[in-house]
C-alpha cells in the first residue's frame, strides 16, 4: 500500500510539473523574457516536491497506526477486574471488555498484552507469556 501511495503521489507531481513547464514555455516566448529565468519557477517546485516527500510523505508512512485493530494489537493493557478468562482491561484510558486466550487467569492490576480485537472484545494474553 505504501508503494502505491508513493507511486501515485509520484505520478502526480510529475504531471503538475508538464503543465508548469508547458505554461512557462508558452509564456515565455509570448514575453520575450529569458526561459532561463522562467525555468527558475519549475525548478523550484521540484525541490520542493523533494522537501515535502522526504519530510512528510516517507515520514507518515512509518508512523504507527492511530486507529482501527492495528493499533491496539500488540498494546499492552491493565486487568481492571481479575480475568478468568472474561474480564475487563483498561487500554489508553479506555475501558474495554477482555477475554484470555491463554490457559490462565490474570489478577487485578496485572498486565496483559492484546493479540487480537473481536468487535469490542480484546483478546488478551499475559504479559510474562509473550516474548
Amino acid at each position: 500500500m505504501h508503494h502505491a501511495a508513493t507511486r501515485a503521489y509520484i505520478v502526480r507531481e510529475c504531471a503538475e510539473l508538464a503543465i508548469v513547464l508547458a505554461v512557462l514555455v508558452v509564456v515565455a516566448r509570448l514575453t520575450h523574457v529569458s526561459l532561463t529565468i522562467w525555468l527558475t519557477v519549475p525548478l523550484a517546485k521540484i525541490a520542493m516536491s523533494i522537501l515535502v516527500y522526504r519530510l512528510f510523505v516517507r515520514r507518515s508512512a512509518r508512523l504507527e497506526p492511530l486507529t482501527g485493530s492495528e493499533a491496539i494489537v500488540g498494546r499492552e493493557a491493565t486487568a481492571l477486574t481479575p480475568l478468568t478468562p472474561r474480564g475487563h482491561v483498561a487500554l489508553r484510558g479506555e475501558v474495554w471488555s477482555a477475554r484470555l486466550t491463554a490457559a490462565a487467569t490474570v489478577a487485578e492490576g496485572r498486565s496483559v498484552r492484546v493479540v487480537a480485537v473481536d468487535g469490542t472484545t480484546l483478546h488478551v494474553v499475559p504479559t510474562d507469556d509473550v516474548p
